[in-house]
């Protein structure tokens, strides 16, 4: 599966206006299961783009069973993952799919994700919101035995 990504072009005088931030050290989350780093892209018409890249360290670990408001996009830069989705609205009915290095998958608005991901996984994430605990709804989806 692939995504062609595409966006505004931005020239001249609306360059001077995009801004570029960046977490402490690029580092914006981390724990025991990964590291979350991104960049915040401000736009001259204020939305913003953010790019972020989330590392799984050691073991198998369970990132996300939340939703978000917006669409968000993830490529999968190594390693593997099997990706859970629900829609908010009806939880129970559970859907998944493997992903592998290379593969793109557009997350829609209220659709609960849950990736599954091996050691040394590495996702690049693009929203156009911040990380940040406001943005995100946190629910728990029933996985099925794997």
């Amino acid at each position: 599966m692939s995504l062609p990504l595409c966006g505004p072009t931005i020239t001249g005088e609306a360059m001077s206006t995009v801004s570029l931030s960046l977490g402490k050290d690029g580092v914006v989350h981390e724990d025991a299961r990964r590291t979350i780093t991104e960049a915040t892209l401000g736009l001259p018409d204020g939305s913003v783009l953010r790019v972020g890249t989330i590392t799984v360290k050691d073991g198998t670990n369970t990132l996300g069973n939340h939703y978000h408001p917006d669409t968000e996009t993830f490529l999968i830069r190594a390693g593997s993952a099997r990706l859970y989705t629900a829609s908010a609205d009806t939880p129970d009915d559970v859907s998944s799919q493997d992903l592998v290095a290379g593969d793109t998958v557009v997350i829609p608005a209220r659709v609960i994700h849950t990736f599954v991901c091996g050691p040394g996984t590495v996702l690049e994430s693009i929203a156009t919101q911040p990380f940040t605990e406001d943005w995100i709804v946190r629910h728990s989806l029933t996985l099925p035995e794997a």
